[in-house]
C-alpha cells in the first residue's frame, strides 16, 4: 500500500479497515476542521445509494469511490462490475482499471444476463464456504442510472436489488 497523502488518509488503510476509503474532506467550519470523509463498506449493509438530480455529480462521486478503492486495494482484493446506463457513458474511464471485470452499457443485454447469473452463483458458492479464508475478492456492482436499468431490463434490475439484501455476507456490495 502506498499513498500520495499524509496524515489521516494514510492511517485509514493501516487500521485494517479493508473497505474504508477516503473520498474527500468534510468541512466543519464551526470546529475549524476538515477531517477526511471516509466510507466504510463493512458498516451497516455494505452498500451505498447515491441520489441526486441530473448533473448533480453522481457519476463523479462514483468515479471517486471506485478510484479510491482501486488506489487502496490490489486487483486480487476486489473487483468492479460496472453497469453504465448514463447517456454519456461517464464511467467508461474506469473500464481499463485492472480491478474492473466488466463494464456493460445499455444495449448489451446478454452480457448483463451473464453478469446477473454470475453474481447469483457467487452468492450461492460463497454461502457454502469461508470465502475470505479461500482468498475470494470483494465484489462491487456499480450501477449508474438504476432507473434506466429498471425501465429496460426489469428482471435484471430486480435481481440486482436482491444482491443488496443477500450480498454482504458473500462480500458483494452494490453502489
Amino acid at each position: 500500500y502506498r499513498t500520495f497523502y499524509q496524515g489521516e488518509w494514510s492511517e485509514i488503510r493501516e487500521a485494517d479497515k479493508k473497505l474504508s476509503i477516503p473520498i474527500g474532506y468534510l468541512d466543519l467550519p464551526e470546529d475549524c476542521a476538515q477531517p477526511p470523509l471516509v466510507l466504510d463498506f463493512k458498516e451497516a449493509d455494505g452498500n451505498l445509494r447515491i441520489v441526486g438530480n441530473p448533473g448533480s455529480g453522481k457519476a463523479q462521486t462514483i468515479q471517486s469511490i471506485v478510484l479510491s478503492l482501486a488506489f487502496t486495494h490490489q486487483p486480487d482484493e476486489l473487483h468492479f462490475y460496472i453497469l453504465d446506463y448514463s447517456a454519456d457513458g461517464s464511467l467508461r474511464v474506469l473500464e481499463n482499471l485492472p480491478h474492473t471485470g466488466a463494464l456493460i452499457r445499455l444495449p448489451e443485454k446478454e452480457r448483463l444476463q451473464r453478469l446477473v447469473k454470475r453474481f447469483q452463483e457467487e452468492i450461492d458458492t460463497r454461502s457454502r464456504i469461508d470465502w475470505r479464508a479461500e482468498g475470494y475478492p470483494e465484489l462491487f456492482l456499480i450501477i449508474n442510472n438504476y432507473a434506466e436499468l429498471y425501465s429496460n431490463y426489469p428482471d435484471e434490475a430486480e435481481a440486482a436489488s436482491s444482491f443488496v439484501r443477500a450480498g454482504k455476507g458473500a462480500g458483494i456490495h452494490v453502489v
